[in-house]
């Protein structure tokens, strides 16, 4: 068998300033070839999923592309169209092959407001036909549409929120795309839509009501003929005629149990949406809090200029109000600022200055901190995610300084980054530990590296494009009804989508390959 493998995976935010092109991809991750099976070894990710489940089945993999971009505003045509351009080149060139997997994100916009995902599945389906098997993993925060599951065969999202089942959701979707090729299993799927979208605050699949609705989708799972369910809470960010959280089920031959999987999943994931809502602190509230506290980290989640949620990540309330206050506590801030990362490095580690940091990006919700700070370090921005998210990779935060405000320490980045995960400040030489405050820019992720070393966890009201007080944002595009914005109602739980068999070569029993 020929497997195709890639990845297109970005997460768009609807509000922010920032448009995804090419160098964003090269940032985090564009690989093309035969290198994307030494990069992914032995990494916690999807691809390396895929890659060891076809190399277990002695399968002949084509790798062609891995790109993947921290979140921001759509991605912008030209790299859509060359990406979609090098995975079609592969298929002339290669080609031709029994199968196709792909790693998506699934709440990719393609500029200014349409479904990346599904166009792509679209474009590439015209090319194979229909009996070339497409599977494909999805991040729990995608807008799933009936065009992905129309134009796929396998769609399967990840069960943990933070992510910690990359690889895991990876392997299981080339098992399933392998049995489907052996004539195992005919995969048939049912896409359930529900019209609501949800804070990820409280989105965690450990504790909560999404650990409740993950228990009854591992419950759903244990049915002999339910191949996999995905329960999606949806990037709220997306200011799009059809969002929602949705429940996708795949079945074997069995569109009719799909259908009934979906449907009675989706009813239970309506019942908690209520619990779901934040209670965010006042910022002042929280700075009392962290100075009366014995020990540090207190962590201060900065979700509404989340970078994993699309924010620039360019906020500088924090800083503000510490350096306003003239606090007597060290903490540890990130903001990205081209400009003062070139003005540190200019004046050199030692200098003292005068600097205007942050604030640039997204003048809506920020205004610049003007401060004389010490440049401490300069860095080229590298790390490594050494927690159990993205286990192994690189994450670049282009040139980075750290600039000293008295015990305030600010990593300043040249470029967004995912800001989770410590190994961040640890490779600036900031041990989070030794912080009486930490800022994470993430709503939930953060909680899996943070949560265990933690004294107090807040989670700071600040303003910004991936703000929880979606009733305050600039949708203008939403349908009604859609919780939170209308509440009372019944919602009409239907049966979005259906993907039956379409492979005309592949049947329960054996496979054909011409």
């Amino acid at each position: 068998m020929r497997i195709l493998i890639a990845q297109f995976q970005q997460e768009t935010n609807s509000f922010s300033p920032v448009l995804c092109g090419i160098e964003m991809f090269k940032q985090t991750c564009y690989i093309e070839g035969d290198a994307i099976l030494a990069e992914f070894a032995d990494t916690a990710t999807e691809l390396n999923g895929f890659i060891r489940a076809l190399t277990e089945a002695g399968a002949d993999i084509v790798p062609s592309i891995a790109a993947h971009s921290v979140s921001s505003g759509p991605v912008t045509q030209d790299v859509f169209e060359r990406i979609t351009e090098r995975v079609a080149q592969d298929l002339e060139s290669f080609g031709p092959v029994d199968g196709m997997l792909f790693c998506f994100h699934g709440a990719m916009l393609l500029e200014p407001n349409l479904d990346a995902t599904g166009i792509f599945l679209e474009r590439i389906r015209s090319l194979v036909g229909d009996q070339v098997v497409i599977g494909g993993t999805l991040d729990l925060h995608a807008n799933v549409t009936p065009l992905m599951v129309e134009t796929a065969d396998i769609l399967v999202g990840y069960h943990t929120f933070p992510h910690v089942d990359l690889f895991e959701t990876g392997y299981r979707t080339a098992q399933l795309l392998l049995r489907t090729l052996r004539g195992e299993i005919v995969p048939t799927s049912a896409l359930v839509k529900i019209p609501m979208i949800l804070n990820g605050e409280n989105g965690q699949t450990t504790k909560g009501p999404m650990k409740e609705i993950i228990d009854k989708v591992w419950e759903a799972e244990t049915h002999h003929d339910v191949l996999a369910v995905s329960v999606f809470s949806m990037q709220p960010w997306l200011d799009i005629a059809d969002p929602g959280c949705a429940v996708l089920a795949v079945t074997n031959c069995s569109p009719e149990l799909a259908s009934e999987v979906g449907h009675n999943l989706a009813q239970e994931f309506w019942a908690v949406r209520e619990r779901m809502a934040v209670s965010l602190t006042p910022l002042a509230e929280a700075v009392d809090q962290a100075i009366a506290a014995e020990r540090g980290p207190v962590i201060f989640a900065d979700s509404a200029d989340g970078t994993g949620s699309g924010s620039p990540g360019d906020s500088t309330a924090i800083l503000h109000e510490l350096v306003q206050r003239d606090v007597d506590i060290s903490a540890y801030i990130t903001v990205v600022d081209p400009e003062t990362v070139a003005q540190a490095i200019e004046a050199g580690v030692g200098s003292s200055a005068e600097f205007a940091i942050g604030g640039k990006i997204d003048p809506r919700f920020h205004q610049p901190v003007l401060t004389r700070a010490v440049v401490k370090l300069i860095s080229d921005g590298r790390f490594i995610f050494k927690g159990p998210q993205f286990t192994g990779r690189e994450h670049q935060m282009g040139r980075t300084v750290v600039l000293q405000i008295r015990k305030i320490q600010v990593v300043v980045m040249e470029k967004s980054a995912f800001n989770w995960d410590p190994s961040l400040y640890r490779s600036v030489g900031l041990e989070p530990m030794d912080a009486r405050i930490v800022v994470v820019k993430s709503p939930a992720a953060f909680r899996v590296n943070y949560e265990e070393m933690a004294s107090a966890i807040y989670w700071v009201d600040t303003p910004g494009a991936s703000s929880a007080k979606f009733l305050q944002m600039p949708f203008t595009q939403l349908p009604k009804p859609l919780f939170p914005f209308q509440r009372d109602f019944i919602p009409d739980i239907e049966v979005t989508a259906r993907s039956i068999n379409r492979m005309k070569k592949v049947q329960a029993g054996g496979v054909e390959h011409g």
